[in-house]
């Protein structure tokens, strides 16, 4: 029955309970076994309602200093991860020289495919949605199976699907 009403109001009266009684019977032990995990699982919670020396006093100093140094590292770990939210973390350009053969398009220049790969950043001039008018005619036919003139007419439903099955969507 103890076991389940075991609260950061209890924990360490209990956990001092227990030990000091701890020799005498092994239900004892298991109060504060359960005592102390309680206490490390809610420790941050317990250092705002109890005082330091309370705190040392019941855990001890080692088991005190590790629990404050885990919840000082937990505490690093968190700013870490906030601070990196809600930020688009953006793929860089590719420092990939055009080809000075002409695209399968007929622009004047061509890209090789891991330029023009899925990602929010592509070389100058290339726009998201036709990123495969700058691929080369070899790597087009390699990549889609077919030339320009047949992807071409297509329907875009289906230009879509190649698109998204080559990366380039």
């Amino acid at each position: 029955m103890i076991l389940r009403n075991i609260s950061v109001y209890n924990c360490l009266e209990l956990l001092a309970l227990a030990r000091d009684r701890e020799h005498g019977a092994a239900c004892f032990a298991a109060i504060a076994d359960a005592a102390l995990r309680y206490v490390v699982n809610s420790f941050e919670t317990l250092a705002g309602l109890r005082s330091e020396a309370e705190l040392r006093e019941a855990l001890g100093a080692e088991v005190y200093e590790s629990l404050v140094a885990a919840a000082a590292e937990r505490r690093a770990l968190a700013e870490e991860i906030r601070a990196g939210l809600g930020r688009v973390l953006e793929r860089k350009a590719p420092q990939v020289a055009p080809l000075a053969a002409p695209s399968v398009a007929g622009k004047p220049v061509s890209y090789p495919r891991e330029a023009l790969m899925g990602g929010v950043v592509w070389p100058e001039g290339v726009q998201a949605a036709c990123r495969e008018e700058w691929l080369s005619p070899e790597e087009f036919t390699c990549l889609f199976g077919l030339n320009w003139a047949e992807f071409d007419r297509l329907p875009g439903w289906k230009k879509e699907r190649c698109r998204k099955e080559a990366g380039l969507f």
